[in-house]
């Protein structure tokens, strides 16, 4: 492969924020992202330069590398990440990460940046940091989420290699189908078997259990385009803090809606109250005014319809 290289100004730093970029558009130059490595130039100072990375440094990148998501990809990743952290928020020994290199120390084996992963037997989630050091906490993931990118291979090939041999407990792969938005998302999952991946078979719904956070990974839509994470223990669907926000605003409105019908109802009927009381004073002057003008019980009962009763109890 031709290694393109970008040189840069002495003072940009080794570290920055990836882009977000859209993947249709393809970057000739760095079609899989690059990597600043920093050399001495001709006058001895320090420069940096951008060189491109293959597909096989995906399978192995370094902190650093700077790997362009596209908007699709990115949001869901992190509404993903978001909806698990929250989940798992009162469980001190788990912990959710996102995009974070796993250091396995296992010889030979590459160490990706899994989308998403969650990691339990965790003494402190705050010393985490820019990677996973496996050795070093003494656990590893026991799910891995990796969502499908048309500018970076093997997340259902070469990774499954990788992540059975790491010991990763179950493994889902989700393929937006990025390039046919007519196709509904497809959903793969593999679980740890006397040391081999063995298929997640879907349930009913073609849901995939991972059993060891208890959460059923699952599809919905008319196109079957959107994905849901589900509590199995609850059968309540994990929200997004946006999500959750909108559930919230849509009660409250539902609520204030609810309140103003209730007010309406009661301001109704207490205007046929008052109407009833209104006509039915009107009919008791009408019968005094008749008994006074000395019409009897029966002719009053006749011209109002009132039953002799009554007219008896109005005028006594």
């Amino acid at each position: 492969m031709t290694v393109l290289t970008k040189p840069l100004s002495k003072n940009v730093p080794h570290t920055y924020s990836p882009p977000i970029l859209d993947r249709d558009d393809e970057n000739e130059e760095f079609p899989h992202g690059w990597r600043r490595i920093k050399e001495v130039g001709f006058n001895g100072e320090t420069i940096y330069r951008d060189i491109p990375l293959s597909p096989e440094d995906f399978l192995d990148p370094q902190e650093g590398d700077q790997m362009p998501q596209g908007p699709k990809h990115f949001n869901l990743t992190k509404e993903l990440c978001n909806k698990l952290e929250k989940h798992f928020d009162d469980r001190p020994d788990i912990v959710v990460l996102g995009d974070t290199k796993m250091l396995w120390r296992i010889p030979g084996l590459q160490e990706p940046f899994p989308d998403i992963s969650v990691v339990p037997n965790i003494q402190d989630k705050k010393a985490i940091k820019t990677s996973f050091d496996c050795q070093k906490y003494n656990t590893r993931p026991c799910l891995i989420i990796e969502i499908m990118s048309p500018g970076y291979p093997g997340d259902d090939t070469k990774k499954v290699t990788i992540y059975q041999r790491a010991g990763v407990d179950e493994y889902i792969i989700i393929n937006q189908h990025v390039k046919n938005e007519k196709k509904p998302f497809e959903l793969t999952g593999y679980r740890l078997r006397r040391g081999r991946y063995q298929r997640i078979k879907p349930n009913a719904q073609g849901q995939l259990l991972s059993q060891t956070t208890g959460v059923l990974v699952g599809l919905s839509g008319t196109n079957q385009r959107k994905l849901v994470l589900i509590d199995k223990s609850t059968g309540e669907p994990l929200l997004s803090n946006k999500e959750e926000k909108s559930a919230r605003l849509k009660a409250e409105i539902r609520a204030e809606s609810e309140a103003q019908r209730a007010e309406s109802e009661a301001q109704r009927a207490d205007a046929e109250a008052k109407a009833r009381l209104e006509v039915e004073s009107q009919l008791h002057r009408t019968v005094l005014n008749m008994h006074h003008e000395g019409l009897s019980t029966e002719m009053i009962s006749q011209l109002t319809d009132l039953p002799i009763a009554k007219i008896e109890a109005i005028t006594k």
